[in-house]
């Protein structure tokens, strides 16, 4: 999936925690997935339960649940912050 409105580069796919636009449903990357040295997911820590994100389309100001954070595969997001609610 791509994300629009973002600096992309070709290339290896990231994995990201995200969420789907409620307008567009393309994918909000949050924060960029961490691995263990055994290659196992480290399970996010999303404080408070509900934050706002802002699609790269421009539908800002939307407000998420934890329960809405699912992983994805996308080209890699030149630039992107760690939501301030996965820091």
């Amino acid at each position: 999936m791509l994300l629009r409105g973002a600096p992309q580069m070709d290339g290896p796919k990231t994995q990201y925690w995200g969420v789907p636009c409620s307008v567009c449903r393309t994918m909000i990357p949050l924060a960029m997935i961490a691995f263990t040295p055994e290659r196992k997911v480290i399970p996010y820590r999303s404080n408070p339960a509900l934050f706002m994100a802002d699609c790269a389309n421009g539908h800002t100001g939307r407000t998420y649940s934890k329960k809405q954070v699912i992983p994805f595969e996308g080209p890699l997001v030149l630039g992107l912050r760690t939501h301030p609610a996965f820091r």
